[in-house]
């Protein structure tokens, strides 16, 4: 039967039914019209691709490489060194100052000890002839002739200043085992007390080496220096490495 020109012309505006198209086909096909499916090994393909890509990115989320481990570690030790850098030098100066304080209080008994005996002589409290190296000797003690630690004892103003000498020297090495004293003047100029003790974190600029403290002489004339220099005669002269010295005069 023939086809009139409006039939053909309604039936060319259809448009062919889609069918699917293989990947030959797909890829003759002209981009403008190309309408394709993947093939199923190509869709499971996408499939994993994007699993892995979630994985991966799943992994770089969560955890540490071993650079920034070793990193954060390295941060780590370098803050604990300087903790224990600090905490040293705190129980150093803790020390130091522990030191200073107990020096102080000896002084202060020394001078309490002379003032409550008048009757002693000008220089029944000198002792100005054992250096401290003398001192540290294990035996080492500074003669009195009475013991006057009792009440009945019958002792001279000299006598109890001798053996308060002696009971004050034993009382600054038991405080600062490595101690000595140094005592001279006079009781009508002043005596002049030291307290001489060794001290480990007397040390110089390196850090290793012991200092030697500074011997007094007249011409030091700051008040300071005055009060932490070491007498000649004391530390024989040259100085002790790492011994410092603390001074006072005790006006009766």
């Amino acid at each position: 039967m023939p086809i009139s020109p409006r039939q053909a012309s309604s039936k060319s505006s259809h448009p062919a039914p889609w069918t699917p198209a293989t990947s030959e086909s797909c890829a003759l096909t002209p981009p403008a019209v190309r309408r394709c499916v993947r093939s199923p090994q190509a869709a499971e393909l996408q499939v994993m691709k994007t699993y892995l890509n979630k994985t991966r990115s799943a992994r770089r989320q969560h955890g540490a490489t071993l650079i920034e481990v070793m990193v954060a570690v390295l941060v780590l030790s370098i803050g604990m060194l300087g903790i224990a850098g600090l905490t040293s030098a705190s129980m150093r100066y803790s020390q130091g100052s522990w030191a200073r304080a107990t020096v102080s209080a000896a002084l202060t008994d020394f001078a309490d000890r002379v003032r409550s005996n008048p009757a002693a002589s000008a220089t029944a409290y000198l002792q100005s002839s054992d250096n401290y190296s003398t001192q540290q000797g294990g035996s080492y003690a500074l003669s009195y002739s009475t013991d006057c630690s009792s009440a009945s004892a019958n002792c001279s103003g000299s006598d109890l200043a001798a053996y308060q000498l002696e009971q004050w020297r034993l009382s600054v090495k038991r405080s600062l085992p490595s101690s000595a004293i140094w005592v001279s003047g006079s009781r009508s100029t002043g005596y002049e007390a030291t307290v001489l003790w060794f001290d480990k974190g007397f040390v110089q600029s390196d850090g290793v080496t012991l200092d030697t403290a500074t011997t007094c002489a007249t011409t030091i004339t700051n008040a300071i220096a005055q009060r932490s220099c070491c007498p000649s005669g004391a530390v024989g002269g040259t100085g002790v490495p790492g011994v410092r010295c603390t001074n006072m005069t005790v006006v009766p």
